[in-house]
């Protein structure tokens, strides 16, 4: 009997132990087990399709029927019909002005709906085109190079010479303390010494070209005037500021010597004036000029070389039957009827 239970225990044995080596065979055909295995890399996500170039093609445009169009409501090119249903019925609260009725013809030559964006600043308007959030901003934006590198760029839309732009000064400029350049000798080799504080430098009106050209100058940010102002006054501290009531508020409280103004609808224009009565602001002489401009167009995403192309042909035709020009006259005609400047 003994025999027997040890000979039992050994066959039990036998197949416990051969089905121990099948599990290890298979598991060494499996691979490593789930706990020593490796992670998979997370697949990348699959991106907004309106962040890339072809989903804002001619032909896609076309096929849902819509062209998405990125404004701002400053100035006498681009503004909000003023808010007078009694005035001017339908038109009351709409978009008006050169840009918008050039781009209501550019849908109408693409057979599709026009679509406005509403931008409040000329940052977010950029960052629409770039992002995909519209198919083109639509503006007087300057065609130069430095934008030629970050966005497609529709041929020249103006019909009149580029002007520049005034420079509005501050009537009591802040005293204020420039920079200073940073010493040669290293902390640790200097003798601890006593530094007085910097005396801050009075500031009077600007009244020359010479002074103008070291002066504190506002620019709206992202702005061709802020590019151009670097250039034309390289020594000058240049103050990039969100929008133009910045540009006033900091010209009224002295905070800068000098700014430069985007294109303003008639509110704003009047805001400007009661600064100039009021005795806070001046105008001037002086003008910043285009610098390195090719005229004026609009943005599209960068590498929509499709839809740049067939807005030129368009341009082309209008430019050559005689309507852009037409448009333009007329609707500076409007928008000097509605007040706007």
């Amino acid at each position: 009997m003994k025999w027997k239970n040890v000979i039992s225990l050994l066959l039990a044995l036998t197949v416990l132990l051969s089905l121990c080596g099948c599990g290890a065979a298979r598991e060494e055909e499996a691979g490593p087990s789930p706990a020593g295995a490796q992670a998979q890399p997370t697949p990348e996500p699959t991106p907004d399709p309106r962040t890339l170039p072809e989903y804002h093609s001619t032909e896609k445009i076309q096929e849902r029927g819509v062209l998405q169009v990125a404004v701002s409501q400053e100035g006498v090119m681009t503004y909000l019909v003023p808010d007078d249903p009694e005035t001017y019925g339908e038109l009351a609260g709409t978009q008006a002005g050169y840009i918008p009725e050039l781009c209501r013809r550019i849908a109408q030559e693409l057979e599709v709906e026009l679509e406005f964006v509403e931008c409040e600043s000329l940052q977010t308007q950029l960052e629409a085109a770039e992002t995909g959030e519209a198919d083109l901003a639509a503006d007087c934006f300057t065609i130069n190079e430095e934008r030629l590198a970050l966005y497609e760029m529709t041929d020249d839309i103006s019909v009149v010479e580029l002007e520049g732009d005034e420079i509005f000064l501050s009537v009591n400029p802040q005293p204020w303390l420039k920079e200073e350049e940073p010493e040669e000798t290293p902390a640790s080799t200097r003798e601890p010494e006593e530094t007085p504080a910097p005396t801050p430098e009075p500031r009077e009106m600007i009244r020359s070209e010479e002074e103008l050209a070291r002066a504190r100058i506002a620019v709206l940010r992202g702005s061709v005037q802020e590019t151009n102002a670097g250039k034309q006054f390289p020594e000058a501290e240049i103050h990039p500021l969100a929008d133009n009531q910045e540009i006033l508020d900091a010209l009224i409280a002295g905070e800068v010597d000098a700014g430069v103004f985007t294109t303003f609808n008639k509110m704003f224009a009047e805001l400007i004036v009661e600064a100039i009565l009021d005795g806070t602001v001046a105008q001037s002489d002086y003008y910043l000029v285009p610098q390195d401009t090719q005229g004026i167009g609009f943005i599209i995403m960068q590498g929509n070389e499709d839809l740049c192309q067939t807005i030129n042909g368009i341009l082309s035709r209008l430019r050559e039957s005689g309507w852009l020009e037409e448009c333009y006259y007329t609707e500076m005609a409007k928008a000097a009827d509605r007040g706007i400047r």
